[in-house]
């Protein structure tokens, strides 16, 4: 690690360990020089998050509030991206749907990745007949796509935003685990985790100290992938009408109640939306490619 050096009055050299914001400062150089479109994306999503996180400050209208003088007008200087079919603003409904549409994606994220780091690293790490089980109830989960088992959690469940995480994260857990349970196979059998099983240490502390860390990368990235799909899976329930219910805006329910209302809806109702989902899911991926060659030790050597 880099220090930087600093001559007491004596003459002694003393050193001190570089800051955490010059660390930090250049991890974002290399990840920027290594990965531009992912770091273009990552700068879009944090715009989004910004934006979602003061969306009171920023939104012009409320965004469920009715004004029928006003519906489905075309865009123009008092309503910036238009109206729809009840005279709600849509960039204001733009805005805040972009809190819900956030906050789904990440905690369902969160969910499956902590579930499908858990059980892969137990199943990789017992083997034998927990791992064949495990494996067995994994194949019945990727057996259904993964939007129609979240349809299928919804309609169980019931609605509302918890529901919607749970659904939209268990869809996801199949991946996770698949992929811990690859990583956790091949670090099981190295040298400093047979070194720790001969110095005496528990199963519960190998997996804990020496195993799981070795997933954290792989995981990251997982989580980055994830996150595009998630997006995609609230809009696609909210349009189908078992996401988030009315009158709470989200990008997918905007697209779902104007298409509702006619086939042939005024173009700023569907172009709008429809861009907010698709550069959100673009960011996303692009930001986990990226993600993915920086942590990539072969690529960081080419």
């Amino acid at each position: 690690m880099v220090s930087v050096r600093n001559i007491a009055s004596d003459g002694a050299i003393q050193t001190r360990p570089e800051r955490w914001g010059t660390k930090v400062r250049g991890i974002v150089r290399r990840f920027a020089r290594m990965a531009p479109l992912g770091a273009i994306a990552a700068v879009f999503l944090l715009v989004l998050i910004l934006i979602a996180l003061f969306a009171p400050q920023l939104a012009p209208y409320d965004p469920i509030q009715t004004d029928y003088a006003a519906t489905q007008q075309a865009p123009t200087r008092q309503h910036l991206l238009g109206t729809d079919h009840l005279g709600r603003d849509v960039l204001s409904r733009i805005i805040f749907g972009a809190r819900v549409t956030l906050l789904v994606s990440l905690a369902s994220v969160v969910l499956a990745v902590a579930i499908g780091l858990i059980w892969g690293v137990v199943s990789a790490y017992a083997g034998n007949r927990v791992d064949m089980i495990s494996q067995r109830m994994l194949e019945v989960l990727m057996s259904f796509p993964a939007l129609i088992l979240a349809m299928l959690l919804m309609v169980s469940l019931g609605s509302g935003l918890p529901t919607l995480v749970i659904a939209i994260g268990i869809a996801q857990v199949p991946l996770a685990t698949r992929i811990t349970r690859s990583v956790v196979l091949t670090v099981k059998e190295r040298a400093f985790v047979e070194a720790a099983r001969c110095g005496g240490a528990t199963s519960g502390r190998i997996m804990l100290r020496h195993v799981t860390p070795q997933c954290v990368a792989p995981m990251l990235v997982v989580a980055t992938v994830n996150l595009g799909a998630a997006i995609f899976a609230e809009a696609a329930l909210s349009f189908l009408g078992v996401g988030v219910p009315p009158p709470t805006p989200s990008w997918g329910s905007m697209l779902g109640g104007v298409l509702a209302q006619s086939f042939n809806p005024p173009w700023w109702l569907v172009l709008f939306p429809g861009l907010a989902i698709a550069s959100t899911v673009m960011a996303a991926n692009l930001f986990g490619d990226g993600l993915r060659d920086f942590l990539d030790p072969r690529v960081r050597q080419r």
